[in-house]
């Protein structure tokens, strides 16, 4: 393949990445791939896979940091629920009906 090819593979989802894998292993399988295709073939897979990885530690990067800004956010919103409780004079606090 060229390098429009690898242009190409950089640009395709995931979904179509895994769907053109499983083309390529189905032929391999049934052995409907000639010989001279073989490692063109190989190699695009392999490229496919590296695409397909990428995009998967990528996404696993953005969740992390998500949940970590999620968790930072809770932990700010407690911290300020106690310094609010802290406030409470103790007279008002044991009107409090728990």
């Amino acid at each position: 393949m060229s390098n429009s090819g690898d242009e190409e593979n950089k640009e395709i989802s995931y979904n179509k990445a895994t769907e053109r894998l499983e083309e390529i292993i189905g032929a391999l399988e049934k052995g409907e791939v000639d010989i001279d295709e073989l490692a063109t073939n190989v190699k695009e897979a392999a490229r496919l896979l590296e695409l397909c990885k990428s995009k998967i530690e990528r996404a696993e990067m953005e969740v992390k940091e998500i949940a970590q800004h999620l968790e930072s956010e809770i932990e700010s919103d407690a911290d300020g629920q106690a310094v609010k409780n802290e406030e409470i004079p103790p007279e008002e606090a044991e009107d409090v009906p728990f």
